[in-house]
């Protein structure tokens, strides 16, 4: 049902504007628009767990050797702090269903080939040759990684998954790597916007 309905969709963006490109544009704001719910709840979430970090990385330090008293420490800071852990993980199981779906139907996707190119994008329905769009997959993924992460040295730990995001995206269909890169810039933007409206409204309060 989701796969016709993503299908149904991409179709009738492509009948509004007559470019396969700027409908792969629309189709990634409709689906940002749905999750922005979500994707605000989950940008608080992060920031609440930022702020909390240094106690977080004190209580491991100081009961590494004692596990279960360490997990109870951690739950009590969670509790008081009113913080779900696992809450930041949620959008990104939500947008794992419309990425895998949106691949199929972008893989599958009967394009006119007078009409599949995009920018420099010679078919939206095949990978891209000049591998700008796995370069662009690998960069935004790292400044999301780099905005979302909890704990700052963790970021630099994680650099692996965007370079396999940046090498695996290299046999996506261009079309899906462009939907990719440009929810990544419109999630960084969120990120940016929700934290420095959350830094105004801290230092008002104080």
């Amino acid at each position: 049902m989701l796969t016709k309905l993503m299908s149904d969709a991409f179709t009738y963006f492509y009948n509004l504007t007559g470019n396969y490109g700027v409908a792969i544009i629309l189709i990634t704001i409709a689906i940002k628009v749905i999750l922005l719910p979500i994707t605000i709840q989950q940008n608080k979430s992060i920031r609440a767990m930022q702020k909390i970090q240094p106690k977080i990385n004190e209580i491991k330090e100081k009961y590494k050797d004692k596990p279960e008293k360490m997990n109870k420490e951690l739950m009590t800071v969670y509790q008081e702090a009113k913080i779900n852990p696992a809450s930041s993980c949620l959008p990104l199981l939500i947008q794992l269903p419309f990425l895998w779906v949106l691949f199929n139907v972008l893989r599958n996707y009967n394009y006119d080939a007078a009409n599949a190119s995009f920018l420099w994008i010679t078919h939206l329905g095949q990978p891209d040759p000049t591998y700008i769009l796995p370069i662009l997959n690998a960069v935004t993924s790292y400044l999301q990684t780099k905005l979302s992460s909890i704990d700052p040295n963790q970021a630099k730990t994680m650099m692996f998954m965007p370079i396999f995001i940046g090498y695996i995206s290299i046999k996506f269909p261009a079309g899906l790597s462009l939907y990719w890169v440009l929810g990544n810039i419109l999630t960084i933007i969120q990120q940016y916007l929700t934290v420095r409206k959350t830094s105004a409204a801290e230092k008002e309060v104080s």
